[in-house]
């Protein structure tokens, strides 16, 4: 009995769509959207929450990587 390349590719799509789940994040996003809250009352508490209250008294930004990044980088920019 042969099986076309077709079916097979089908039937690990249906397999690999049961292992598919929402993110938690993206659900509570969905909820908080549903609130009175206007985009502006939306963007201020995000703000707020991200450190927006200190953005007047930065002098510099740093940012600091930990790891091994050089499979990624050659995937990125192979040259």
């Amino acid at each position: 009995m042969k099986f076309s390349p077709n079916l097979g590719l089908v039937l690990v799509v249906l397999f690999l769509s049961g292992c598919a789940k929402t993110s938690p994040q993206f659900a509570v996003a969905m909820n908080s959207s549903a609130s009175d809250e206007s985009a502006q009352d939306i963007f201020n508490t995000t703000f707020l929450r991200h450190g927006g209250a200190h953005l007047a008294s930065l002098n510099d930004v740093n940012v600091a990587v930990d790891g091994d990044w050089y499979y990624l980088i050659t995937k990125i920019q192979p040259d």
